[in-house]
């Protein structure tokens, strides 16, 4: 090499490798370098209208459970779907962190309809509360399962929640209402669940 091109030579060299440069002034691959992916909600050039791709005809997410009860058959027999989960405390504990991710933003931690975005005065109309006897409170377990299910009104679809934690929603449900008007067999063992506190108001001994 000339002598009098070696420090150009050097310095293109450094300044190719200051870190600062994204891309390669020599692609020997291109096609790997500009791959034609597509990010996730972004418009799909392919498509009539740039929407996502829908599934082909026929295919189903794996694990999921349909759900074949029609509007037409809904009154009669949905309402006859017993809750297949017993009211124990963990069953509580899991419908409480559902409801708690999916149903306060609308219906409220307390199930009164003053959700979040009810008290942010986003234009969503205020829900009905559940503690209501007009709704929530005369329907049995599988009505309530199937508008979780399939929605209503301006309830959409929760199909993507697991059926176990459907029916355990369900179930914290029932609990939210029966704290609304306790019974006084319900206040007794509200109190033998309550933690004992010693005379001296303090901690009691390990």
């Amino acid at each position: 090499m000339n002598k009098a091109l070696l420090p150009l030579a050097m310095a293109a060299l450094l300044f190719g490798c200051d870190g600062r440069r994204e891309t390669r002034e020599v692609l020997n691959m291109p096609d790997m370098h500009f791959q034609p992916s597509i990010k996730a909600q972004e418009p799909q050039p392919w498509t009539e209208f740039g929407e996502m791709m829908k599934p082909v005809p026929g295919t189903v997410p794996m694990d999921w459970q349909p759900y074949t009860i029609t509007n037409q058959q809904a009154d009669e027999l949905a309402s006859q779907i017993p809750n297949p989960l017993p009211a124990s405390a963990e069953v509580l504990l899991t419908g409480q962190r559902y409801f708690n991710i999916f149903c306060t933003p609308c219906h409220g931690e307390h199930g009164d309809g003053m959700g979040t975005v009810i008290r942010a005065n986003a234009g969503m109309p205020l829900p009905p509360s559940l503690h209501t006897e007009k709704d929530a409170q005369q329907w049995t377990d599988g009505r309530i399962f199937r508008v979780i299910t399939r929605g209503q009104g301006n309830m959409p679809s929760y199909q993507r929640i697991e059926p176990e934690k459907r029916w355990a929603i369900i179930h914290y449900v029932r609990a939210l209402q029966r704290s609304q008007a306790p019974t006084e067999q319900d206040l007794r063992d509200a109190e033998q669940a309550a933690p004992q506190k010693n005379a001296n108001n303090t901690k009691p001994n390990h």
